[in-house]
C-alpha cells in the first residue's frame, strides 16, 4: 500500500533533540553490585507462614555458589565477615561497630532488618539505647533465618559496652528443602485435575527448592492471580499449611483453592468519549460479551485502543467492585477510560537527513473526516532531492478487524541522474491479524523519467504506466516499538500488472525484508549489547525493466540500507544515471553496546546491490562505527561508514529503524 512517509511536525524537534543529546554525552552510567538472597525459619512442625518475618524481605531464592542445589548446604560458619560500610564508598560515622560473620546472602538482610543494623548510623541515636537494641538482636536474626529456611541456626553475640561494639556470628546450619507439594483445586466443590496441573506449573515453590516463607506467602497470591487471569475471578484460598520437620530439614506444603465459576466479559463502561463514535471503541475488542474473561485479551484490547490514533490515553480495567457486590453475577463489566485526541491537527516541520538533505513540510491530520471517523493523513514535503504531496484516508477497524484505505501521491525526485515525476492513486482493503496487518490494493501508477535533467532531447525521457494489483503485509514481534532489543520484524509484498490492462509492460514483483534483534546474554559482559541482523531481497519477473514504473524496481544505498554509499546510488548504470534493477539482495550485521541511558555505540557491516542480471550481481561492502542517541520517538543514528567500492568515508544521519 503506498503511504506518505512524512511525519508532520517532528523534523524541528529531531534537530533540536539531537543537539541536546550531543551536549549530554558527558553523562555516565552508575554501576551497582547484584546481591543474592537466601534464607529462612525454626523449630518443630507448625505453619511456617506464621513465623515472624522481618519487614523488607524480598523473598528471593539464593542462586549463589550452591546453584540452588538442596544437597549443597550452607556452611555452619558464616562465609562473610562484614564490619559495615559499602566497599569503595566513604562510610558515615558509626554510632557503634556492628560486625557480622554470616553467609553472604544473609549479611544484607541482617543489616537492613535489625534494629542494631538500622540504628548504626542514625543521627538521632542515644547511647542509652544501645543495650535495648542488642537485646532484640537474637530474636530478629532468628526470624530472618527462619523466613529463609534455616530452622536449626546457632547465634553467638559478643558485646563490648565500653567501646560500643556488637559482633554477631551466624552458624546457619542446613537449609530446609520442600519435599512435598499438595495442591488441590476445586471448582464448585469438585476437584479439577486440569486446573491442578495448571497450578503446579504456576507454583513458586516446587519440590526440591529451598523453603522461603516470603515465597510461600507470595506464591499463594500468585496462584490466585494466575487463576484470576484465566477468568476465575472469585478464586480464593480455602486452606493452606506448611509443615516443617527441623530434624529432616524438610517442608511439606498443602494448598487448597476453590476456583468458583468462570466469569465472562461484561458490557463496556466507556468514559471520556465525546468526539468519536462508540463503535471506534467497541470494534477494537478481540472478544465478545459473555466470552470467558482473559487478562491477556483485556490487555490486547487496551493496546489496540492506544494504537488506533484516536486517543492520547486508553486504560481498560475490570470492574471488580461491581462483581463483588453481586455474588450471583457471571460477567464482569470493563471500565474503559479514554483521553481523546483533537479531531484536527495542522503540523509544520523542518529537518535534515543525509539521504534527502534539508526538508520542510506542512501536514494536516483529520480523524473525523465527513463525520464518519475516517482518518485523513496528508502532507506536502519539500527536500533537496524530492518534492511530494500525499493524502491517505482509512476507515476505523470494524468488528471483523477490517478497514478500507484509499488515497494518492504526487512526487518529483532527482536522484543519481534520474529525474522522475510520478503519480499513484490506490484503493484497497486491509485486515489486522495478531501483531501484523495485510493490505490488498489496486494502484494506478504513472511516471515520466528523464535520465539527463539538463538535456532538451525528448528521446531521453519516456512515460510509463501500470495498473498494479498488490498484497502487502507485515508482522512485528518486538519487545519495544521505539527501541527494540529483542524480537523480529517482517515485511513481504507481492504485486503485478498485465500489459493488456492499462500497463506499459506486464510484470510480477516479489519483495521481502526481515530484521532480527538479539539481546546480549544476561550476566555477561555483553548483557548491555544488542545484535541486529537484516536481510532484504527483491525480484521482478519481466522481459525487461523498460516501461516499468521505477517504484516497482530496486535501488539501494544510504542511511537505511548499504551505508558508505549515496542515497539510492546502487543500481543499474544507464547513460550516466543510476536506475532501478530487477534484482535486489542486501544484508547487514550490526552490534550496539549501551554506554549509558542516553546513548549506545555501534559497529556494523553492510553488503548488497541492485542489478538487472543475476549473473552480474556483485555485492559492495560498507562498514564503520556509529552512535545511537535515545529519544521518545526512537533512536537518532549517526554513522561514519566506509564504502569499499568507492574508497571513501561517508557520514549518515537518520532517525529510527527502517522496518
Amino acid at each position: 500500500m503506498p503511504r506518505g512517509r512524512g511525519l508532520p511536525g517532528v523534523g524541528w524537534r529531531w534537530r533540536h533533540g539531537a543537539l541536546w543529546l550531543v551536549f549530554a554525552l558527558a553523562g555516565c552510567a552508575g554501576l551497582s553490585s547484584p546481591s543474592d538472597d537466601a534464607g529462612a525459619p525454626t523449630s518443630s512442625s507448625r505453619e511456617a507462614g506464621e513465623a515472624a518475618s522481618p519487614s523488607g524481605d524480598d523473598g528471593k531464592i539464593s542462586n549463589g555458589a550452591d546453584g540452588g542445589n538442596p544437597a549443597a548446604r550452607a556452611p555452619d560458619v558464616g562465609s562473610v565477615s562484614d564490619a559495615g560500610g559499602a566497599a569503595g564508598k566513604p562510610a558515615a560515622k558509626n554510632n557503634y561497630e556492628f560486625i557480622v560473620h554470616a553467609p553472604e546472602a544473609l549479611v544484607g538482610p541482617i543489616r537492613e532488618q535489625t534494629f542494631v543494623g538500622r540504628w548504626q548510623r542514625r543521627a538521632d541515636y542515644d547511647p542509652l539505647q544501645f543495650e535495648g537494641l542488642v537485646a532484640r538482636l537474637s530474636d530478629e536474626v532468628q526470624a530472618i533465618l527462619r523466613s529463609r529456611g534455616y530452622f536449626s541456626a546457632r547465634l553467638e553475640i559478643a558485646t563490648d559496652f565500653q567501646q560500643p561494639t556488637v559482633e554477631l556470628t551466624v552458624r546457619a546450619g542446613p537449609r530446609t528443602t520442600v519435599n512435598k507439594v499438595d495442591l488441590t483445586l476445586r471448582r464448585d466443590g469438585e476437584p479439577d485435575p486440569s486446573l491442578t496441573e495448571f497450578a503446579r506449573q504456576a507454583w513458586a515453590l516446587p519440590e526440591g527448592s529451598f523453603f522461603d516463607s516470603a515465597l510461600w506467602q507470595s506464591g499463594k497470591r500468585r496462584l490466585v492471580d494466575a487463576l484470576n487471569r484465566r477468568g476465575f475471578l472469585r478464586a480464593r484460598i480455602e486452606s493452606s499449611a506448611a509443615r516443617i520437620d527441623p530434624e529432616l530439614t524438610a517442608a511439606s506444603l498443602e494448598v487448597a483453592v476453590e476456583t468458583g465459576p468462570v466469569i465472562g466479559f461484561g458490557e463496556l463502561q466507556i468514559e471520556g468519549l465525546s468526539r468519536y463514535d462508540r463503535r471506534v471503541v467497541v470494534d477494537q475488542r478481540p472478544f465478545a460479551t459473555g466470552e470467558p474473561y482473559d487478562f491477556d485479551q483485556m490487555l490486547l484490547f487496551q493496546s489496540r485502543l492506544r494504537l488506533t490514533g484516536y486517543f492520547d490515553e486508553a486504560t481498560v480495567l475490570p470492574d471488580l467492585e461491581t462483581l463483588s457486590a453481586d455474588p450471583q453475577a457471571t460477567q464482569v463489566p470493563l471500565k474503559v477510560q479514554l483521553v481523546e485526541k483533537e479531531s484536527k491537527r495542522v503540523a509544520f516541520g523542518i529537518g535534515y537527513s543525509t539521504d534527502e538533505g534539508v526538508r520542510g513540510q506542512i501536514g494536516l491530520e483529520h480523524r473525523d473526516l465527513f463525520n464518519r471517523d475516517w482518518r485523513l493523513e496528508s502532507a506536502v514535503i519539500l527536500s533537496q532531492k524530492r518534492a511530494r504531496a500525499f493524502a491517505n484516508v482509512r476507515t476505523p477497524y470494524d468488528a471483523n478487524d477490517r478497514f478500507v484505505g484509499f488515497g494518492g501521491r504526487l512526487e518529483r525526485e532527482d536522484v543519481e541522474g534520474q529525474l522522475s515525476s510520478r503519480s499513484n492513486s490506490y484503493i484497497g482493503i486491509g485486515r489486522r491479524y495478531g501483531g501484523g496487518e495485510a493490505f490488498l490494493s489496486v494502484q494506478y501508477q504513472t511516471e515520466t523519467v528523464k535520465l539527463d535533467p539538463t538535456a532538451t532531447d525528448p528521446g531521453l525521457s519516456d512515460t510509463r504506466q501500470a495498473l498494479v494489483l498488490g498484497l502487502s503485509g507485515g508482522l512485528r514481534r518486538l519487545d519495544s516499538s521505539v527501541e527494540p532489543r529483542d524480537g523480529y520484524a517482517l515485511t513481504a509484498q507481492i504485486s503485478g500488472a498485465h500489459a493488456s490492462v492499462l500497463s506499459s509492460r506486464g510484470f510480477l514483483r516479489l519483495y521481502g525484508k526481515a530484521t532480527r534483534f538479539y539481546r546480549g546474554p544476561r550476566e555477561s559482559m555483553l548483557s548491555d549489547g544488542t545484535l541486529i541482523l537484516m536481510a532484504e531481497l527483491g525480484y521482478v519477473e519481466a522481459g525487461s525493466r523498460t516501461d516499468i514504473p521505477s517504484e516497482n524496481l530496486f535501488r539501494t544505498g544510504g542511511a537505511q540500507s548499504v551505508r558508505g554509499y549515496g542515497y539510492q546510488s546502487l543500481g543499474v548504470s544507464e547513460r550516466g544515471a543510476v536506475v532501478g534493477g530487477r534484482y535486489l539482495a542486501v544484508g547487514s550485521i550490526e552490534y550496539q553496546h549501551r554506554m549509558s541511558d542516553l546513548y549506545s555505540l555501534a559497529v556494523f557491516v553492510d553488503a548488497g546491490n541492485a542489478v538487472d542480471d543475476t549473473g552480474a550481481y556483485d555485492p559492495v561492502f560498507g562498514y564503520g562505527l556509529g552512535a545511537r542517541f535515545r529519544t521518545p520517538i526512537g533512536p537518532i543514528n549517526f554513522d561514519l561508514a566506509y564504502g569499499d567500492a568507492v574508497s571513501r568515508w561517508r557520514l549518515h544521519f537518520s532517525v529510527g529503524y527502517g522496518f
